[in-house]
């Protein structure tokens, strides 16, 4: 032990006594380092970055940040912001990047930590018309994606392609260099509704069907699912056709609810249903009257039905599609 306790001891000495040799190192020390600055995200969660397309142009959301650096942030000069369009709807309605706002250190104020920050408003009316477009040629789905440009005055420019990763993604430091702004819409579908189902037709399960007499009335119920803007589930996905035909209602869920979702993408209609044999549902909106929407379902299998769905407050339904 006590030789042990004797080698540590000796190298501890080398090693402060190297630490007070000011000959050259063969590598760059702390303080020979080029240091670099970023600016760190307080509010909102990235979460909360949207726009909602049926609020108009003034949809928007109040971003605020605060510089670190080797000298608490009084190195940033500037931090300025470009932005693009991103259609998912259709790609040939994307834009390049456009310059967007440009954050002078003059327009600085002072975080709660007493570093130099900036607070600024993203609005969708200003990032529609950075890119050249109206709203009405913006698709809900789609988005809007900015990206940083941090300057010190020595010269440096500090971007997301330059800044590691941790910096950008772990919570200590939340470095802010760009953000997807997607485009949703209020929906407000969920109820519980009237039907009538006409043109009823049995599938041959190969795609094709067969009229079937009559027609049928009922209830169904949408529900919103939570943590999803937009989604429904529903109590009869084949608004009582199945059952009809002697089959269970389209659901495989204990409360009754069908497997998959109505969405409503300001106000672009489509289904993720999938009956309890495998075929997936379409869905198909043929018109809106006041309280009263017609719809046409079909499935795979061949079955299919036009429904009218009526609201029995008789407020009216959105314009869908």
């Amino acid at each position: 032990m006590k030789n042990i306790l004797k080698s540590f001891g000796a190298l501890l000495l080398i090693f402060l006594v190297s630490c007070n040799q000011t000959e050259d190192y063969p590598f760059q020390t702390f303080d020979d380092l080029e240091k670099g600055a970023f600016a760190r995200l307080l509010s909102p969660a990235r979460a909360d970055m949207f726009f909602v397309l049926t609020d108009g142009p003034t949809s928007s959301f109040e971003i605020t940040v605060e510089f670190y650096d080797e000298s608490n942030g009084t190195t940033v000069t500037d931090y300025d912001w470009v932005v693009r369009y991103e259609d998912f709807t259709d790609p040939d309605n994307s834009t390049a990047d456009a310059a967007y706002a440009s954050i002078p250190s003059s327009a600085f104020n002072t975080s709660p930590d007493g570093l130099p920050g900036a607070t600024w408003s993203v609005d969708l009316g200003s990032a529609a018309a950075a890119v050249g477009k109206s709203l009405d040629q913006l698709n809900g789905g789609s988005r809007f994606v900015f990206n940083a440009t941090l300057k010190t005055n020595k010269g440096q420019e500090f971007t997301a392609a330059n800044t590691g990763s941790n910096i950008q993604s772990s919570a200590p430091f939340s470095g802010f260099f760009f953000f997807n702004a997607s485009l949703v819409c209020e929906s407000n579908l969920a109820g519980t509704f009237t039907y009538v189902s006409t043109d009823l037709c049995a599938g041959d399960g190969s795609g094709g069907c067969s009229a079937y007499p009559g027609e049928l009335t009922g209830e169904v119920t949408w529900t919103a699912i939570d943590g999803a803007t937009g989604a429904y589930t529903t109590t009869a996905g084949s608004f009582g056709f199945y059952p009809e035909l002697s089959y269970a209602e389209v659901n495989t869920t204990p409360d009754g609810n069908s497997t998959g979702a109505l969405n409503d993408a300001c106000n672009f209609m489509s289904s993720t249903i999938v009956d309890q044999y495998g075929d997936p549902f379409t869905y198909v909106i043929e018109g809106v009257d006041g309280p009263n929407l017609t719809i046409s379902w079909s499935n795979t299998w061949g079955d299919a039905a036009t429904v009218v769905i009526t609201r029995p407050d008789g407020s009216d339904w959105p314009a869908l599609q």
